[in-house]
């Protein structure tokens, strides 16, 4: 709890934790007279090696007191680190630099943004596994809904949980191309299939699908930036003409357009992300050893549940 605290307040580094919390409260607080260096290191080791989800299921219960059993939303994000004694290859990132990734997948709840767990994996494991992996825990969660991104979407995941009220963002692959090569744009582009969103407006379209319905969205807006940018280095217009359509596939009991919007602006697990990664200073991780690194991104856990909290407890 230490580090759970220094990490809302200053995030300094363990070899220097010692002499800083001499000029807090955070001791006396937690009723300790001194702690040493060798002991937080200690700790870190500890917090590596337990078993986190009796701390995640404490969390968990006291996070969702009197809420009603309504959508998950379960996304993934990634943050580099340090260490030889890993074993995941090094990426390539955004900004060039080719480090080691780790990635992070979370379930959050759709309504107040509390994380209900999370699971840690190497860079290279693809995101249809971890939501195979993740499966099992989402189904003793007692959620009924579930809201996921395309980079989860198979069509064996899709079958595994078509008995829960789905949203989720379907891959563009080869076995939809047919539909959407068919595609009457005029009939999409059309006021009565507009949707207003936050920062944009859309176009939408259903089919009858695999028990619920297949949404095609096209973003006129997102489809002139995305040409020009593809037609400076590719010339297939056949490529070009999808550029604008997204596809949702749902199987609740809400309308088609309802469904889009809360498909894009599911921001809640975006907001967890960035508050982990701001504000609570995830990334990047400087620690060296694996139970370490995992240990850090134990402590940014608690640290946001303490921060979601908190917001949840002044708004309200």
């Amino acid at each position: 709890m230490v580090m759970v605290y220094s990490q809302l307040l200053e995030r300094p580094s363990i070899n220097r934790m010692e002499e800083w919390l001499k000029g807090t409260d955070v001791l006396e607080t937690l009723g300790i007279d001194r702690i040493t260096t060798v002991q937080l290191y200690d700790a870190l080791e500890e917090l590596g090696a337990m078993d986190f989800t009796r701390v995640e299921g404490a969390i968990r219960e006291r996070a969702i007191e009197n809420e009603e059993m309504k959508s998950l939303i379960i996304d993934v994000t990634g943050t580099y680190f340090e260490g030889e004694s890993m074993e995941d290859e090094p990426r390539r990132g955004k900004d060039g630099k080719v480090r080691k990734l780790l990635q992070i997948s979370m379930a959050v709840i759709e309504r107040k943004g509390f994380k209900i767990f999370h699971r840690i994996y190497g860079g290279n494991v693809p995101s249809k596994r971890m939501f195979t992996d993740m499966l099992a825990t989402l189904e003793k969660s007692g959620y009924k809904g579930m809201i996921m991104d395309r980079g989860f979407y198979s069509q064996k995941n899709l079958n595994d949980v078509l008995s829960l009220n789905l949203i989720c963002g379907v891959v563009k692959d080869r076995s939809f191309r047919p539909m959407l090569d068919r595609l009457d744009v005029g009939s999409i582009y059309a006021r009565k299939n507009m949707v207003k969103l936050r920062n944009t407006t859309v176009c939408c379209k259903a089919i009858d699908y695999m028990k619920g319905r297949l949404i095609v969205v096209y973003n006129p807006y997102l489809e002139a930036i995305r040409r020009e940018h593809y037609y400076e280095s590719n010339s297939d217009e056949n490529a070009a003409k999808l550029l604008g359509y997204s596809l949702i596939y749902h199987n609740k009991d809400i309308n088609d357009k309802d469904v889009v919007r809360k498909y894009f602006e599911k921001d809640t697990v975006e907001r967890s992300f960035r508050k982990m990664k701001g504000i609570i200073s995830l990334r990047p991780v400087r620690v060296w050893l694996r139970s370490h690194v995992e240990a850090h991104v134990r402590i940014c856990y608690m640290a946001y549940a303490m921060l979601s909290l908190l917001e949840y407890r002044i708004s309200g």
